[in-house]
């Protein structure tokens, strides 16, 4: 089974809907090739101390333990990824200005 990555955004603006909050939930980035991997290992560091996002490579072998597939040559998590759902964010921005 694989396993949850970071940590949700610990708070919110009162006044915006949960549903339009930004998730960090973290990210498994599969490499391709041997090169895909050696190059994500040099960008390891630049995001670490530009971004502190909390990245680290998972070989080959231990992949499964992050998403349960051996279909990539290992690969990077970055801890601090998140998404922002474009369309929800929209409408979390449309309801609070409609209520001032």
């Amino acid at each position: 089974m694989p396993k949850p990555h970071g940590k949700k955004i610990a708070g919110r603006p009162a006044r915006f809907p949960a549903a339009m909050s930004p998730r960090f939930p973290g990210r498994f980035v599969g490499a391709w090739t041997r090169k895909h991997f050696d190059a994500q290992t040099c960008r390891l560091a630049v995001l670490n101390s530009a971004a502190q996002s909390g990245a680290y490579m998972v070989p080959r072998e231990r992949q499964r333990e992050e998403i349960a597939s051996d279909y990539y040559f290992g690969g990077m998590v970055v801890e601090r990824s998140g998404k922002l759902h474009p369309a929800l964010y929209y409408k979390g921005l449309l309801e609070a200005c409609r209520r001032r």
